[in-house]
C-alpha cells in the first residue's frame, strides 16, 4: 500500500517540467478560444472553454502540492529527491555534492522520501525503500 504513495510521489515529481508546459500550452489555447469566441461565437465553445478550464486548474493544483510538498524538505533532502527522481542524476554524483558517504547518502535519502511523502499524501512510509 505505501509503496503505491511513493511511486505516485515520484511520478509527480518526474512529471512537473511536463506539467509546467501543459499549463501554459492550455493557457495558450484558452486565449486562442477566447478571440475565436470574440469573433466568430460557435455552439460548443463556451462548453470547451469551461473543460479547458478545469483542466488547468487541476495541472495548478497538482502542480501546486507537489512544490509545496517539496517546499518542506530541509535544502539537502530537496536536492537529494530533485535530482535522484526528477533530474536522475547518478547516486555517486548526488553523494560528491552532497560531501557524503554511502550510509549517509542512504539514511538521508529515506528521510527526504519519508517526508516527501508525508507532505504529499499525510502517511508515513514504513519498511524499506528502494
Amino acid at each position: 500500500m505505501y509503496r503505491k504513495y511513493l511511486e505516485n510521489a515520484v511520478k509527480e515529481l518526474r512529471n512537473r517540467d511536463t506539467m509546467e508546459t501543459a499549463a501554459l500550452n492550455l493557457e495558450d489555447e484558452l486565449r486562442e478560444l477566447d478571440m475565436r469566441m470574440r469573433l466568430s461565437p460557435r455552439r460548443g465553445q463556451a462548453q470547451k472553454r469551461e473543460r479547458m478550464q478545469v483542466k488547468l486548474e487541476k495541472l495548478r493544483s497538482r502542480m501546486g502540492r507537489c512544490e509545496r510538498a517539496l517546499d518542506t524538505l530541509t535544502t539537502r533532502e530537496r536536492y537529494l529527491i530533485e535530482h535522484l527522481y526528477a533530474y536522475q542524476t547518478p547516486k555517486l554524483d548526488i553523494m560528491e555534492t552532497l560531501h557524503v558517504e554511502k550510509t549517509a547518502y542512504y539514511r538521508l535519502r529515506r528521510s527526504a522520501v519519508s517526508s516527501f511523502v508525508r507532505a504529499m499524501y499525510g502517511v508515513e512510509l514504513y519498511g524499506r525503500q528502494r
